[in-house]
C-alpha cells in the first residue's frame, strides 16, 4: 500500500477519479434540470389551453347575454361550432347547444389547443330561470341572463354563477342548496333556510341571509349585509354565519348569527350607515362577530361589548 503512494501516477489516478464523479453527477443535474424544464413547459401550455378556452366561453356567453333578445341571432348560434386561432393563445373551437334536459338551457362548450396542450371549458346559461331548477351540475359556471328575481331551490351546483340581476337561493331541512363556487350577483342576493356557499358571495345590492344559512368565503356587497337567525351565535357550522371577510358600502345588522371565525383572523369593513347613522347594529346577548375579526366602521356601533369582542376601529372614510 505504501509503494503505490509513491508512484508518481497516483495524483493522475485521483484526477481521473473526480473527473469521472463530476461528469457523473453533471449528467444526473442536466437530467433533472430537462425534466423540471419540461413539466414547467407543459403546465404552462396547459394552462394557456385553459384560458383560451375559457375566454372563448366567457365572450360567447357575452355575445348571447347581450343579444337575448334577438331569436335570430339566437337560432344561428344553437347547433353551430365556431372556430378561431391565435399565435399567442393557440386554436379554438366553441359550440352552442341546447341543454338536451331542459330547452330553457343552452350549453356553451369550448375546447382550445395550444401547442401540445389541450383544455375544455363549459357553461350553463339559463334562459329563463324558474322555482325548480334541481340538481344543476354545471362544469365550471353558471350564467343567469334574465333580468327579473331568479329564484333557485334544492339543487347542487359545482361551478361559479353568475346572475344578470337578484337573486335568491333556497333549501329547506334534508333538501340543501348547496354552492361550491363563487357567486357574482347583479342585484340583491337573499340567502334562505339550509342554503350554503363553499366559497365568495359578490353583489351589487343587498345580501341577506336568514336562518341556517352559512357562506364560507368571503363577502362584497355595495349594499347592506343583513344576517338573521333564530338564535344567537352557539355554532358556527349549524347557524346563520359568514366565515371569510366582509366589506359592504352600507350597514351591517346581525340579528343572531354571526361573522368570523374563532380560528383565524379576519376583517369586516363597514362603509354605510342606516338613517339612524349606525354602521353596526347587533341585537341580542351573544357573540355576532367573533373576537379574531377586526372591525373597521364609518358610523357608530349599537351593540354590547359580547356582541364584538374584538378589535373595533371607527375609520374616517372608506
Amino acid at each position: 500500500m505504501g509503494k503505490i503512494f509513491k508512484k508518481d501516477g497516483y495524483a493522475l489516478l485521483w484526477v481521473l477519479c473526480i473527473f469521472t464523479f463530476a461528469v457523473l453527477l453533471s449528467g444526473g443535474l442536466i437530467t433533472a434540470t430537462v425534466v423540471a424544464s419540461k413539466t414547467a413547459t407543459q403546465q404552462l401550455e396547459t394552462q394557456q389551453a385553459y384560458f383560451t378556452a375559457r375566454s372563448a366561453v366567457l365572450t360567447t356567453v357575452a355575445f348571447i347575454q347581450k343579444n337575448a333578445g334577438d331569436t335570430t341571432t339566437l337560432s344561428n348560434l344553437i347547433g353551430n361550432t365556431g372556430t378561431g386561432t391565435s399565435t399567442s393563445m393557440g386554436d379554438y373551437s366553441v359550440t352552442v347547444a341546447t341543454d338536451p334536459k331542459s330547452a330553457n338551457r343552452l350549453t356553451v362548450t369550448a375546447t382550445a389547443k395550444y401547442k401540445n396542450q389541450s383544455s375544455t371549458v363549459a357553461a350553463h346559461i339559463l334562459k329563463t330561470t324558474t322555482t325548480s331548477s334541481s340538481n344543476i351540475i354545471p362544469i365550471n359556471y353558471l350564467f343567469c341572463t334574465g333580468n327579473g328575481t331568479n329564484t333557485f331551490k334544492p339543487f347542487w351546483v359545482t361551478g361559479d354563477v353568475y346572475v344578470n340581476g337578484p337573486i335568491t337561493f333556497s333549501g329547506s331541512s334534508g333538501s340543501a342548496t348547496v354552492l361550491y363556487g363563487n357567486l357574482i350577483a347583479n342585484g340583491n342576493v337573499t340567502i334562505q333556510g339550509y342554503a350554503w356557499s363553499a366559497d365568495n358571495v359578490f353583489c351589487s345590492g343587498n345580501l341577506d341571509m336568514e336562518d341556517y344559512t352559512r357562506i364560507e368565503g368571503d363577502v362584497l356587497a355595495k349594499g347592506n349585509v343583513l344576517i338573521n337567525n333564530d338564535y344567537d351565535l352557539v355554532d358556527w357550522l349549524d347557524i346563520t354565519s359568514i366565515d371569510g371577510n366582509v366589506q359592504c358600502d352600507g350597514y351591517l345588522k346581525i340579528s343572531g348569527g354571526g361573522v368570523g371565525q374563532y380560528w383565524n383572523n379576519y376583517t369586516t369593513t363597514v362603509g354605510g350607515r342606516d338613517t339612524n347613522g349606525y354602521s353596526v347594529i347587533c341585537t341580542g346577548g351573544a357573540q355576532m362577530i367573533s373576537n379574531s375579526t377586526k372591525l373597521l366602521y364609518v358610523g357608530n356601533i349599537s351593540a354590547s361589548s359580547s356582541n364584538i369582542p374584538g378589535t373595533k376601529t371607527k375609520i374616517a372614510t372608506y
